[in-house]
């Protein structure tokens, strides 16, 4: 068997296998991941309310034209990744099955020992998120990591492998 560390979809990944393929997975460790719906805040897409077009239209009313630039930059920037924006329609359909796929059900089938670590300031995978993880993974411990955002294993990386180094010398 394996030690399994998955971070935000890699965590998504992780799930899945110790719940699907136990027999590879000794240790689990979980940072910031993906995988619980979101039921308390209902996310709104932004691109879904406001086509490009439209936000265009409004942003060059509104907007000095080297802010419009600036402006629509960001919102291309924020509002997709490039591996959604380059993907083919059925591969995009696909990406959006698997990451509003809801793994809730399958936690409580993890048996490995896991650690789940979380970014206190996440908005990508919020804390409450690392919290209903904890709770649906019997015996599992979790650790929030003070002023750490999403990327806690690389902004908070001596904290992080504090955590992390013991936990799998552990088993």
């Amino acid at each position: 068997p394996y030690n399994f560390i998955g971070h935000s979809f890699g965590g998504r990944i992780s799930i899945y296998i110790a719940t699907q393929k136990p027999e590879l997975v000794n240790m689990l460790v979980l940072t910031n991941a993906a995988g619980v719906a979101d039921r308390k805040e209902p996310k709104i897409e932004l691109s879904k309310l406001l086509s490009i077009k439209k936000v265009k239209s409004v942003l060059k009313i509104l907007m000095p034209e080297w802010a419009y630039g600036f402006l629509i930059g960001v919102y291309i920037r924020v509002m997709g990744s490039t591996d959604y924006k380059s993907a083919t329609p059925v591969m995009r359909k696909t990406l959006k099955k698997v990451v509003n796929l809801d793994l809730t059900p399958l936690l409580p089938k993890i048996n490995t020992p896991t650690l789940i670590i979380w970014g206190e300031h996440d908005t990508i995978t919020p804390l409450y998120e690392g919290e209903k993880m904890h709770k649906g993974i019997k015996n599992s411990k979790f650790v929030v990591v003070k002023g750490a955002r999403h990327n806690t294993h690389i902004t908070h990386s001596k904290e992080w492998q504090s955590k992390v180094i013991p936990f799998l010398k552990s088993g």
